[in-house]
């Protein structure tokens, strides 16, 4: 159910949260990137651009939410400390993306990955805003998507505040460092967009098992395929 968009901008203020997130692999970010703002996976697929494939797609198709931009109101790496699973390109946006009431905002009660045929909209989604002041805490932050319900256009990117790129400190297949290759990737979509390179900082963690967990638990092809561009010769295919 939409969200009056004053009254949450109003609500995550109160809640002292002024950023929304979303995380994705570099060959995503790229067609982002390429589009000048965030697109739905729905979206990017009938444009013929490219996207990693996600373990929720087939869900996604059956659920109704292909076609929604999803965001957090939470970094989830530095959340955590560990990193993203979604991708190493984190954007953040300031939430007064809200005062644009074209903006179609639903909020769900947890990941539809977790929903079945059993499940409620009323389950699914907060219903309003007296619904969201009730039961907000009685949901893990990581739940409680934001989407933007079927943009038909890329958005968001008025509202940029930051490119931020995880460097994993690893290397794969002998000698190629990740973050070096989606740097220079980065650094290339953005030759003929300044104001997006400004931007673009890297994660710089304290405390956080993600160094660990990219050494001991993430494969190569699995760190090939977040952090490495398409074209590249060593991109799972």
């Amino acid at each position: 159910m939409k969200i009056d968009n004053l009254g949450l901008h109003q609500f995550l203020i109160e809640k002292d949260i002024t950023h929304f997130h979303h995380a994705n692999s570099l060959a995503t970010a790229s067609s982002y990137i390429g589009s000048n703002g965030l697109l739905s996976r729905g979206c990017i697929e009938d444009r013929g651009l490219f996207q990693t494939a996600q373990s929720s797609d087939e869900i996604d198709r059956k659920y109704d939410v292909w076609y929604d931009i999803f965001l957090d109101t939470v970094d989830l790496h530095g959340h955590f400390s560990r990193q993203n699973l979604y991708g190493p390109v984190l954007f953040k946006f300031s939430i007064d993306i809200l005062l644009n009431n074209e903006i179609d905002i639903w909020i769900t009660k947890n990941n539809p990955i977790y929903w079945d045929e059993n499940t409620t909209n009323e389950e699914k989604y907060f219903q309003g805003i007296e619904d969201l002041i009730q039961c907000w805490d009685n949901f893990d932050r990581q739940r409680k998507m934001f989407t933007i319900r079927k943009p038909r256009r890329a958005l968001l990117f008025e509202s940029l505040e930051e490119i931020m790129l995880d460097n994993p400190k690893v290397k794969i297949y002998g000698e190629i460092d990740p973050f070096i290759e989606a740097q220079s990737t980065l650094y290339q979509l953005t030759e003929n967009k300044l104001e997006l390179r400004e931007l673009m900082v890297q994660r710089e963690c304290n405390r956080c098992f993600c160094h660990d967990n990219y050494l001991k638990q993430v494969s190569e092809v699995k760190i090939a395929r977040l952090f490495l561009p398409q074209t590249h010769r060593n991109f799972p295919k």
